[in-house]
């Protein structure tokens, strides 16, 4: 049978061992706290450490610590459990170990008796919390041993503080099997830039072909206007349109990157129908006023030519819609920028434009349209370089700069950055309105609205007219949503689209957009300061204490220092369990000094007043002669 020597050194042992596991759980945590969770799930990234549009160099394994990261994302729960059972076991076996220094603190105030009276310092009450505490210390125990003592012993204290962390323990762990995302620093190769094959139109014609960019930019349109799919990363101005993806720019934290942008600049002023060279700005657009032509009497409906600035470029229907088209587009190349001019007309049947430079009143009261607004908007869209911030998945600025050797470029050295035929790019994305649209077979692009007013107010961009023979009310279309959705919007999707073909990979040194598995590292050494700092002191004390003729208060103690005879007279009556122990005899003191009665050490016990157990009134003490110990 183990003696207590060795039950202690157990304790000891298995404290250290317990305080081990919680270093190497709180080692678990903190390096989950800066690996990535998210190398090994799939949700956010690809096989092999890549990103949607984005791969690390060299990273074709996931790290130990990233798997161990991945593991404690998965199954946080545990883990966290785990380590509140660690925490909470090295706050039982501190205080388990520091037993010994409790116990020696409750025989030194049993053998401390108050000068020149020879007075017990100890109340009964408290001797009893006491035996309770260093039998099994913990936060009630100690709270009945201040409360009955009227003290508070720095003994109790590591008491109170062990148990008090102990049970807030959760509170400081919970926040920490929290996963969070942060910056990720890695080199890393991405796709950049992007084009198109086949040349441009000057002007708005259907049999051009349509390039593959141009195709994917009009479905990424389509997208994000019938299920509201952003198509389109976040920039500082909607009219600047990044050619890299948008998926790529969501994944980093953090990159300074050198690539080519499309900036938009619109005027749709009172001097935008000069550029056309019209005789006036009347005669910009002309419609078929005939019987059989644009406002056919008797609610008619038709298909007609209209000419724009006195050309043929497709029919129309009749349908209260706006119709979209370009013309005269100019090129301009200097190093480190290609610039395309463009007019876009836009016409309302049956509705307002704001700022609208021409109307087209019917001839006839019962024509299907009334009327026709024509707005015209000179779009220049520079394709430039341009060093651009991104910053949590935003393009937060761009800086354009004209990089070096471009002399011998055509492109004004946009190639170098992964533009193909910079020149169609920018006339495409000038003429975005009419571009980013599909349309019947020799008809001009037509949009159409499920609720236009909504359209507005949200920013989202009208959707391709398919179809024909369609009615509806009168509309108002303000200039704002011309600017920032119809041209902006559709530029953005034609340069996502564009950005999926003939693009280049580049190495950039980036910080990526990562999950780790926990947070507050910081929290974790905390703990774990605190935990060591407790073990510490409970081992130090319980061991100076456990090597001084240690002697718990067990029921073999509480009898053998109980055999004072005298004392029979006290608590004789009590062997009755029946019978209620009084409250005054609580409040006496007691205390274990020299008996010569018995000729040892035993409990003493002070009197008052109960002549039925010691034969006098006053005050005296059992028995009459003692000699303190403290």
């Amino acid at each position: 049978m183990l003696g207590p020597r060795s039950i202690y050194s157990l304790l000891i042992a298995a404290l250290w061992i317990v305080v081990l596991a919680l270093a190497v759980s709180t080692g678990i945590a903190a390096t989950a706290s800066y690996s990535r969770a998210d190398c090994t799930l799939g949700a956010n990234t690809l096989a092999n450490s890549s990103y949607s549009n984005v791969t690390i160099v060299n990273g074709n394994q996931c790290s130990m610590g990233d798997n161990l990261s991945s593991t404690v994302y998965r199954h946080s729960s545990y883990f966290q459990s785990i380590h509140i059972i660690i925490i909470r076991s090295i706050g039982t076996l501190s205080l388990l170990v520091f037993r010994p220094s409790l116990t020696a603190m409750i025989w030194s105030a049993l053998q401390t008796f108050k000068s020149p009276s020879k007075r017990p310092a100890l109340r009964l009450d408290a001797f009893q919390a006491g035996v309770g505490l260093s039998g099994a210390p913990a936060l009630i125990p100690a709270a009945l041993y201040v409360t009955a003592s009227r003290t508070l012993p720095f003994k109790v204290i590591f008491v109170l503080i062990v148990s008090i962390l102990s049970l807030l323990s959760p509170l400081a762990v919970s926040p920490v099997y929290k996963p969070h995302t942060g910056p990720f620093h890695v080199n890393t190769t991405l796709y950049s830039g992007g084009g198109v094959g086949p040349a441009a139109s000057p002007s708005y014609d259907g049999d051009t072909v349509v390039p593959g960019g141009i195709a994917t930019g009009r479905a990424l349109l389509a997208a994000q206007i019938l299920i509201g799919t952003a198509v389109f990363p976040t920039t500082f101005n909607v009219s600047v349109a990044p050619f890299i993806s948008m998926e790529a720019i969501d994944e980093i934290w953090y990159a300074e990157l050198d690539m080519v942008v499309a900036r938009n600049e619109l005027d749709c002023g009172p001097s935008a129908p000069a550029r056309l060279n019209a005789p006036s700005k009347e005669s910009v657009v002309a419609l078929d006023m005939g019987p059989e032509g644009f406002f056919a009497p008797n609610d008619g409906y038709t298909a007609s030519f209209p000419t724009f600035a006195g050309g043929n470029l497709g029919y129309v229907n009749n349908d209260p819609e706006v119709t979209a088209v370009y013309l005269n587009s100019s090129v301009t190349t200097v190093p480190g920028s290609v610039a395309a001019e463009t007019s876009v007309i836009f016409l309302a049947a049956n509705g307002t434009l704001e700022g609208a430079q021409q109307t087209i009143k019917s001839p006839s009261a019962t024509a299907r349209i009334a009327s026709v607004d024509v707005l015209i908007c000179t779009s220049t869209t520079t394709l430039e370089t341009s060093h651009c911030v991104v910053n949590q998945g935003n393009v937060t600025s761009c800086t354009a700069f004209v990089p070096s050797n471009t002399s011998g470029s055509q492109s004004g050295g946009l190639d170098m950055y992964g533009i193909s035929n910079a020149q169609a790019v920018a006339v495409w994305l000038a003429a975005s309105p009419a571009a980013a649209y599909y349309t019947l077979p020799s008809r001009l692009p037509m949009y159409t609205f499920t609720d236009l007013n909504q359209s507005i107010s949200d920013e989202i961009p009208p959707m391709s007219d398919l179809t024909v023979n369609l009615g509806g009310d009168q509309y108002h279309i303000p200039l704002a949503y011309i600017q920032n959705t119809v041209f902006a919007k559709t530029a953005q999707a034609l340069v996502q689209g564009m950005a999926q073909h003939w693009s280049v990979v580049t190495t950039q040194s980036i910080s990526l957009i990562a999950t780790f598995g926990t947070s507050r590292p910081t929290l974790l050494y905390i703990v774990l300061g605190l935990s060591v700092g407790c073990a510490l002191t409970a081992t130090v004390a319980g061991l100076a204490s456990f090597r001084k003729r240690y002697a718990p208060f067990d029921v073999t103690r509480l009898l053998a220092i109980s055999r004072n005879e005298q004392l029979d007279g006290v608590f004789a009556r009590f062997a009755d369990h029946s019978i209620p122990v009084e409250d005054e005899i609580w409040d006496r003191r007691i205390g274990y000094g020299w008996v010569e009665g018995i000729g040892g050490r035993a409990l003493v016990m002070e009197s008052r007043g109960s002549t039925a157990f010691l034969g006098r009134d006053d005050e005296k003490w059992l028995p009459e002669h003692l000699e303190s110990e403290s």
